[in-house]
């Protein structure tokens, strides 16, 4: 994972955010901001995995490319330390879902002012 270049990290954590505040501004009760920063601790691993899973997945792509050029020339795909079927099953292992880092019952249930059936 590139994490020496935060603005990618930034790129991922946005779309989180963005999404915390507009949940926030449309919730019936005004949350907490101790519980939109709970929330976005949780999300802040699964940017991590998720952004070391696409530049895996770029670098799988653009090995071709990356060989001609300096700044990545010497990347482990394209001077050959992995083979590409490594680097792909890599990338499937930083998307599976394991129990301890990625189990979404740990995010607070949507309480829904229904009532109860008849």
């Amino acid at each position: 994972m590139r994490l020496d270049r935060p603005a990618d990290l930034y790129a991922f954590c946005f779309s989180y955010l963005t999404g915390l505040a507009y949940s926030a501004c449309g919730a019936p009760e005004t949350p907490e901001p101790a519980s939109l920063l709970k929330l976005f601790a949780i999300f802040l691993p699964f940017s991590i995995v998720l952004l070391g899973a696409v530049c895996t997945w770029k670098d799988t792509t653009d090995q071709h490319i990356n060989r001609h050029v300096a700044r990545t020339r010497h990347r482990p795909l394209t001077r050959g330390a992995v083979c590409a079927t490594e680097a792909n099953v890599f990338a499937l292992a930083q998307l599976s879902p394991s129990p301890s880092s990625t189990d979404l019952r740990i995010l607070p249930q949507p309480q829904l002012d229904t009532p109860p059936p008849p």
